[in-house]
């Protein structure tokens, strides 16, 4: 349950919840800076599981196409962005906002790899029927534009309201970074170690 969607979210919201919950009690007790302590916090925790994928490892070109599909996609709206002077990536929340649009760059990336080179299939109902009718690639046709709107829509909703909650806006896009990152890592790691070989 807690491997698949949508247990995997609640896994990985809640190692994320207790990563800052330890990031608060520190800054509060040890005056420890909070982004450093959760950092910490989450690389140490991922850092055997990663070290133990790595070492069964057998599809590294489709690993490697992957990470470099999510950053040449990212970096590329990233740079579109900048030259349109959209607010979503300027300001306060930018990071935040990145690597939600990340996060979700990395699912479609490893859904697409996945799917269109190796043998794993979708499990979702919606999906299913876009790969059926236009192939795998469309993923990105839908995922892209999808985002981009979410973020969009999330800074105009807290930029228009005076009265907004900036640390609900923060755990919004917190939200979205951990629901594409969480399935994202999963994929990724699942036809990296061969899982979806032929």
């Amino acid at each position: 349950f807690y491997l698949f969607t949508p247990g995997i979210w609640f896994l990985t919201f809640a190692f994320v919840a207790v990563g800052m919950i330890l990031a608060h009690l520190s800054e509060k007790k040890f005056n420890w800076k909070f982004h450093r302590t959760a950092m910490i916090f989450g690389a140490l925790l991922a850092a055997p599981l990663i070290g133990y994928n790595l070492l069964q490892f057998t599809e590294w070109a489709a690993f490697l196409g992957i990470i470099l599909l999510t950053v040449a996609i990212s970096f590329s709206v990233y740079w579109i962005g900048k030259k349109q002077k959209w607010k979503f990536f300027e300001g306060n929340f930018s990071n935040l906002a990145k690597a939600a649009f990340a996060g979700q760059m990395m699912d479609a990336s490893a859904t697409f790899v996945a799917l269109q080179f190796f043998s794993c299939g979708e499990q979702h109902f919606l999906p299913r029927l876009l790969f059926g009718a236009f192939g795998p690639v469309s993923f990105f046709f839908v995922k892209i534009p999808l985002m981009l709107l979410v973020l969009h829509y999330v800074q105009k909703e807290f930029t228009n309201d005076e009265k907004a909650d900036a640390n609900l806006h923060g755990y919004i896009l917190l939200f979205l970074a951990i629901l594409g990152f969480a399935t994202g890592i999963r994929d990724l790691l699942t036809v990296a170690v061969g899982t979806c070989t032929i």
